[in-house]
Parts: structure tokens; C-alpha cells; sequence
């Protein structure tokens, strides 16, 4: 846990349920560490109730690599400073290789 206690910023893909990650943000939370939880969205699969509704977390929902890439290279300076966002993809690019959707502040 030591590398999570110095860590700024925790990343965290969340598409696929895992306790290990949930117990990892869940630390993370209690620290003080911002975290960002990618999320990929499909059918059939949604985020948990418990990441989408923490507010200590931000949730970017991405299309493809290339689009939470970019998010993470345009947005993880100001994640790290808790400064807390919600990224959807535009409709029309989820599950293609379109680019990237705006971000709303909350």
C-alpha cells in the first residue's frame, strides 16, 4: 500500500467489476487521493451505483482507447488536483473509433 500512499492520482479501468480495484479506490478514498475510474460502456454492462454516485471519484466513459487516452493526456492534471468531472462519449461515437465527447463539470 505504500505505492498508493504516495501516489497524487489514482487511474482505475472499471469496465469489468473486480474486488481488488474496489477495495484499492475505496483506500484511495479514504487517503484523500483523487481517483478517475475509466469506464467503457457496452451492452449489457453498467458502472456501479457505489463509483458513478461517489463524489470523491471522476467518471470518464470512453469509446475506444484512443478517446481515454486523449482524455487522460487533456484532463489528468486538474484530476489530480480534485478537481472533479464527468466525461460521456457523444452518442453517436460510442463503440466506434469516432473522437472524443465533451466533459461536464459537476
Amino acid at each position: 500500500m505504500d505505492w498508493l500512499r504516495s501516489s497524487q492520482v489514482v487511474v482505475a479501468e472499471v469496465t469489468q467489476p473486480s474486488l481488488g480495484v474496489g477495495y484499492e479506490l475505496g483506500a484511495a478514498e479514504a487517503l484523500g487521493i483523487p481517483v478517475v475510474c475509466l469506464f467503457r460502456p457496452a451492452a449489457g454492462r453498467s458502472l456501479s451505483a457505489m463509483l458513478r454516485g461517489n463524489k470523491h471519484f471522476t467518471v470518464v466513459e470512453y469509446a475506444d482507447l484512443q478517446e481515454a487516452s486523449q482524455w487522460l493526456s487533456d484532463n489528468l492534471l486538474q484530476a489530480a488536483a480534485g478537481k472533479h468531472s464527468t466525461h460521456k462519449p457523444k452518442p453517436e461515437k460510442v463503440g466506434s473509433a469516432g473522437g472524443a465527447g465533451g466533459c461536464d463539470a459537476q
